[in-house]
């Protein structure tokens, strides 16, 4: 059996064609069904040929919405027709960083659609433990799961208190992950404002306070 895939085969070149299907999800794997895509910034930077560490060609794609289609041997958590979002950071769990709990500094990380091809074809095979399932969510918001975790993960990190003014720098290419992720923020504290430099155009950087309107409508 075969995939229709789409291709990045160098900066600028996507081609749709044909690849071998995963014939079958190994010890603690689980086949799905990509069913939605996001566009990060990241696939932006290799269709221009500006992403470090990436070789061509490379089948895109690591913000993903599935459908759980089969399970491995010892696969857990999950069960067929789950739908889910992927976390695609694939560490290897035996090396000191690892081991320390600090799986982002992996000595052999490898990120889906980065270092390995990804999810821009009909079906894909991921550790069941990279697999996030949701009873509510649908497909599309699923796929946004992996960026909006980004911007949550700069509030976590922040460690933000009552009281303190909030300033954010550059909103990326997806400023929805940014202002999402610090929604948590008025969330959680009540005195805290938030202030937005967004990308720079002609005239230089844009700072922009977030209005209590506009962070109530992010928050609903």
């Amino acid at each position: 059996m075969t995939n229709k895939t789409i291709t990045l085969e160098e900066p600028g070149r996507f081609v749709l064609g044909e690849t071998d299907a995963p014939s079958g999800p190994g010890p603690g794997d689980v086949l799905v069904a990509v069913r939605r895509i996001g566009i990060c910034g990241t696939d932006l930077h290799a269709f221009r040929g500006q992403q470090p560490y990436f070789s061509y060609p490379r089948v895109l794609g690591h913000e993903l919405g599935v459908e759980v289609l089969e399970l491995g041997e010892g696969a857990e958590g999950v069960s067929v027709g789950d739908r889910c979002a992927v976390e695609p950071y694939l560490n290897c769990g035996r090396c000191r960083p690892c081991l320390a709990g600090r799986t982002n500094c992996c000595s052999k990380l490898q990120v889906l659609g980065v270092h390995i091809d990804g999810g821009m074809r009909q079906t894909i095979t991921v550790p069941a433990n990279k697999l996030h399932k949701s009873d509510c969510l649908r497909l599309e918001q699923l796929a946004l799961v992996e960026t909006l975790g980004i911007g949550a993960h700069a509030v976590d990190r922040s460690k933000v208190v009552d009281g303190e003014d909030v300033l954010v720098i550059g909103a990326g290419h997806d400023p929805a992950s940014l202002k999402h992720g610090w929604v948590y923020v008025p969330r959680m504290l009540h005195e805290t404002s938030i202030v937005l430099i967004e990308e720079p155009g002609p005239e230089g950087c844009h700072f922009r306070p977030m209005d209590a309107a506009e962070i109530a409508h992010l928050a609903a």
